[in-house]
């Protein structure tokens, strides 16, 4: 055993000195037995041997009780008693070192409860910022993951989105390939009228007769102005440009053909 602390020793004893727990020592016997250990004459008992710093010191009384340790603990040290004179201890002295040792023992398991608990929390602190570190890491991972795959969803929607526009454009310059012909047809019918009502002005020149010029304008104008409205709604249509449609009356339409 080592001196843990002492009181009204000298330099080089408290956590310095140590004591064995032998069988020839009172120590040892104490700790063995449970029993109070008091030597009145150190000098005069020759059952037991004695460290060297006690006769050193001139201790001549060594009294010994155990400090028992916590619960299902064995004893795991001794209250030393130790005087420079020889005396004897009285009955109230047997009882009050056992006492004053148990509260020893009851400070010092105290004390060692507290370390483990400390060090369990400790412990359960520095596992618990593991896990919360883990878990922010695999968060935050995860977090990445579900970013790139975002943004990856939003240029897959961009281009197929270009590549609808693309294939709708594709399929109104389809569709107007197709209408070729009849808008063709259609534009030379409205020249037609528009020459037709030309030729007849001038004839109508010609001969002297102005009174039918209003008709023939009106008409040659009439014509016009619808080559003009197809054609700019055929360039709207091929030119992604927004129409303007309106209702229609059939009857209207075909009195104006």
């Amino acid at each position: 055993m080592i001196v843990r602390t002492s009181v009204g020793w000298g330099p080089n004893i408290f956590g310095v000195a140590k004591i064995m727990a032998a069988e020839d020592t009172s120590e040892g016997h104490c700790l063995r037995t449970d029993e109070a250990m008091i030597s009145p004459d150190i000098s005069k008992k020759t059952r037991f041997t004695y460290p060297q710093f006690l006769i050193d010191n001139g201790v001549q009384t060594v009294a010994n009780v155990i400090i028992i340790g916590g619960h299902n603990r064995p004893p795991f040290g001794v209250l030393q008693i130790d005087s420079r004179v020889p005396r004897r201890f009285m009955k109230s002295d047997t009882l009050f070192l056992p006492s004053y040792a148990n509260l020893l023992a009851a400070a010092v398991d105290r004390i060692r409860v507290l370390n483990e608990v400390r060090e369990n929390e400790a412990n359960v602190r520095i596992e618990l910022q593991k896990t919360v570190a883990n878990r922010t890491s695999e968060l935050t991972e995860r977090t990445n993951e579900l970013t790139a795959a975002n943004e990856r969803l939003k240029e897959e929607a961009e281009e197929r989105g270009r590549v609808e526009e693309a294939l709708r454009q594709s399929m109104k310059m389809e569709a107007v390939g197709q209408l070729t012909g009849g808008l063709a047809n259609d534009f030379n019918n409205l020249l037609a009228n528009a020459s037709g009502s030309l030729q007849l002005m001038n004839k109508r020149v010609m001969q002297g007769r102005y009174s039918e010029f209003d008709r023939y304008m009106d008409a040659a104008t009439t014509s016009l102005e619808r080559a003009a409205a197809l054609t700019h709604r055929l360039l709207a249509f091929s030119r992604l440009q927004t129409l303007d449609p309106k209702p229609t009356s059939l009857n209207t339409l075909i009195e104006g053909m």
